[in-house]
């Protein structure tokens, strides 16, 4: 697609200032926003049959602040208990995430939000207007869909050569056949070749709008490899100098585990990559309870809109899963509400990619801790394998849905000064994971040519007197015996009866 709109599409986007209020004879200029929202809730909550024709409404296409976390709760709860809350299970709600906020105006947020429930609750509709009430569910359903159209509209003037082409027919799709198409798409093959190609955010390890789990022991680098992923894609660095990024792409990442460290951590990268300082990654000092709070992605996509306007992240990392969850990491059901809330926050930011970053439990040959529910859901599994990140971390892919897996291979730690006496780790590419087992049975066999070696010089000079002596398997004393002779390092003798005896060169010291 050019950057230009097509005739049918600028053909939509006009139409969308039609209102269907007009034709039902209930002007919107005529009825205060502020009433029509109160009146729509009211309704609702009073004749919870609504609620079946009304929760495609998205939380959008209110205007009044304290109306919208108020209607995702609805949904979420219809949604999942197939009923509506009553009034003391709201404003509970409204209680627990003033309680869980870290805000300084939460207090003044929790006065608003039970006043405006109190205000819904007691709105009075007059009997000439219960007639409208359909056709207010109908208005706010095209508000919502129009709301979808202009956001995909603003993605594509923003990059119009990635999938928000696709995006934006899809949302004047769904426009024109008043939102049906939610139900699904057909696709003949061809059709089905078509369509756009997934485009790599990191390469080989995470699609562009992929939900990505990292996860490991603790203290295996999984927050210095998130950073180092971040950072390289907040300023299109190749990440640890050999996985191409797309082009600069702001970051967001959660940090809701010592954060204050993370500064140097941050230090450490930009020192050790020479690069400014990105004005594209941002730092959220905050813990949200993704599983049991469902206002928790609009929070954030708050907080991110507070800071950065109308720009969207292309990441999202969330550090940890434990700190932002909220429920039992066991449930599958809480599991599975946690990876709802991510495809709420990657919907609401149009499509981003998330990564979260997870712990493995007490048996780390189990995998990931809690739920299987969260790696069934992700795209892209990496585990992270060892117990120290100055000696060597493997890092291997366990899971890509759609791709093949990334070939595992190891990162290291090194120290930098960070200023004012303090250091940090910053990380380095060390080897392909075949690479260093290679290394490592080099070493060992160099160990062991030495320890055979002494013990010949020491006097074992004849097979059995060796496997005595070291206890070795035949395989391992014959393929070590043919090593130090093929080096020079000793030489056999036929001695009495055929038994074959050792003795090291006398060219070699103490050392093979």
């Amino acid at each position: 697609m050019s950057d230009a709109l097509t005739p049918e599409q600028q053909e939509i986007l006009d139409g969308l200032t039609d209102s269907p209020m007009t034709a039902a004879g209930m002007e919107p200029q005529s009825i205060p926003i502020a009433t029509r929202e109160q009146w729509l809730i009211h309704a609702v909550l009073t004749n919870p049959d609504l609620m079946q024709r009304a929760q495609d409404i998205d939380p959008r296409a209110f205007v009044v602040r304290t109306h919208k976390p108020l209607w995702t709760f609805l949904c979420y709860y219809y949604r999942r208990h197939g009923a509506l809350p009553s009034v003391a299970i709201i404003k509970n709600e409204i209680q627990v995430r003033w309680l869980q906020s870290t805000d300084s105006n939460a207090a003044l947020r929790l006065h608003e939000e039970l006043e405006s429930l109190d205000r819904i609750l007691s709105a009075e509709i007059a009997s000439d207007d219960l007639g409208y009430v359909a056709d207010l569910i109908d208005y706010f359903c095209k508000i919502s869909r129009a709301a979808a159209v202009y956001s995909a509209m603003e993605r594509y003037k923003e990059r119009p050569t990635d999938r928000t082409g696709a995006d934006l027919d899809g949302a004047i799709r769904n426009w024109r056949q008043g939102g049906k198409s939610e139900q699904g798409q057909a696709y003949t093959i061809p059709e089905l070749w078509a369509l756009p190609a997934s485009q790599w955010l990191i390469g080989s390890h995470a699609h562009q709008g992929a939900y990505l789990v990292i996860y490991g022991p603790y203290s295996t680098g999984k927050s210095f490899w998130a950073i180092d992923a971040g950072l390289s894609l907040a300023t299109g660095t190749p990440f640890l100098g050999r996985f191409t990024t797309a082009r600069p792409t702001p970051v967001v990442y959660v940090a809701s585990e010592a954060h204050i460290g993370l500064s140097k951590r941050i230090r450490a990268w930009i020192q050790t990559h020479e690069t400014p300082v990105p004005d594209t990654f941002l730092l959220v000092a905050h813990s949200f309870h993704f599983a049991t709070d469902l206002t928790a992605p609009d929070t954030l996509a708050e907080m991110i809109k507070n800071k950065w306007g109308d720009m969207r992240p292309g990441l999202v990392v969330v550090d940890t899963l434990n700190r932002n969850f909220g429920g039992d990491e066991n449930s599958a059901e809480d599991m599975t509400a946690f990876t709802d809330a991510m495809a709420r926050l990657q919907s609401i930011l149009s499509g981003c990619t998330v990564a979260v970053v997870h712990h493995t439990g007490k048996d780390t040959g189990k995998g990931a801790r809690g739920s299987s529910a969260l790696l069934c859901a992700a795209d892209f599994a990496i585990e992270m394998r060892g117990s120290s990140i100055l000696e060597g971390i493997e890092v291997r892919c366990e899971k890509s849905k759609d791709d093949a897996p990334f070939a595992p291979y190891i990162i290291t730690g090194h120290s930098v000064e960070v200023g004012n006496g303090d250091t940090s780790l910053a990380l380095t590419y060390a080897s392909t994971a075949a690479e260093k087992r290679q290394q490592e049975v080099a070493v060992k066999s160099a160990d062991d040519m030495d320890t055979l070696a002494d013990a010949i010089r020491c006097g074992a000079d004849t097979y059995e007197a060796l496997r005595n002596e070291l206890g070795w398997s035949s395989g391992k004393m014959h393929r070590t015996l043919t090593k130090l002779q093929s080096a020079g390092v000793i030489s056999i003798d036929s001695g009495e009866n055929n038994r074959k005896r050792f003795s090291t060169t006398k060219n070699t010291g103490g050392n093979t």
